[in-house]
């Protein structure tokens, strides 16, 4: 939403004038996007939990999809606020989904090179659309809305990528374990731990403690996100605990203004005194520069 944010199309199609004239609309169109995650990862968790994980990173793309193309196709403030709503709740299961996938059927050693990439992946993406942004103001000196309305519309391409590959990849082991399909589990880790032997040690341990771990799950009454939040009857699992060091990790990141960053540069630097163009140009920089000192 950076580059959108000062295009005059976009501005003058959500009410106001060829300058920002209602920045609490301005900001509430890009913070209602993340409510959306918000309510997307919550439901991610769960619905990965009863239809797969496969399954239900196929169903937030698709999502994402009809949200995203609502948002490229939008009209006014109204249908915009909706539209990203909708959006961000298929961003959010996805977001949520993918990660606890990638790490499910990988082994232990190589859980962190995975989550780094798919960071790389995420943040090359915001890179690319600063660009794409930078590149599109250009057209017509960016008064057309095809400057905000095709960089909302791309992301559309990558998530029916997204959905093919999903199809040929394989299910999580662990929650084929723990959904009546033990053998599919034990090929599944076969293929990743020791190229396809069933019997070897590696995979028999892992194996038998995906097991023990699904057992000692069910032996406390914590299943819901009450419980999760506050810890209550999770015994030796210690979930409240667990879930509030990985939220204010997430939380004391967002405090350091990263956010503000990537999506009100251009903004700000507008209020500084810069040209439109001089105003883009620094925005896409500080991301060209911000991707590999975050992956370092």
């Amino acid at each position: 939403m950076s580059g959108v944010n000062i295009s005059p199309s976009y501005i003058v199609g959500d009410g106001s004038s060829d300058t920002i004239t209602h920045p609490t609309k301005q900001g509430g169109l890009v913070a209602i996007y993340y409510l959306g995650t918000l309510i997307g990862a919550l439901m991610g968790g769960a619905v990965s939990d009863k239809i797969g994980r496969n399954k239900a990173i196929i169903f937030g793309a698709i999502w994402g999809i009809f949200g995203t193309s609502l948002q490229s196709a939008a009209k006014n403030s109204n249908w915009m606020l909706c539209a990203r709503i909708l959006a961000g709740i298929g961003t959010g299961v996805v977001s949520a989904v993918i990660p606890v996938w990638g790490s499910e059927l990988v082994s232990h050693d190589s859980r962190g090179m995975v989550m780094a990439f798919e960071m790389f992946v995420n943040y090359a993406g915001i890179s690319t659309s600063y660009w794409l942004e930078y590149l599109l103001a250009m057209v017509n000196h960016g008064h057309t809305s095809i400057r905000w309305r095709f960089p909302i519309g791309f992301p559309i391409l990558f998530m029916i990528i997204l959905i093919i590959s999903m199809v040929f990849m394989p299910e999580s082991p662990r929650w084929d374990i723990g959904n009546g399909k033990p053998e599919r589990g034990r090929r599944t880790l076969a293929v990743f731990r020791a190229r396809g032997d069933v019997n070897h040690p590696e995979v028999e341990a892992e194996f038998n403690e995906i097991v023990a771990a699904i057992e000692l799950e069910k032996e406390y009454p914590a299943q819901t996100y009450l419980h999760l939040v506050t810890g209550y009857k999770s015994g030796d699992l210690h979930l409240g605990r667990r879930t509030f060091l990985a939220a204010w990790l997430q939380i004391m990141q967002a405090w350091t203004g990263v956010t503000s960053v990537v999506v009100y540069a251009p903004t700000l630097f507008r209020i500084a005194g810069f040209s439109q163009h001089k105003a883009r140009s620094p925005g896409a920089m500080i991301d060209l520069w911000y991707r590999p000192t975050n992956e370092s």
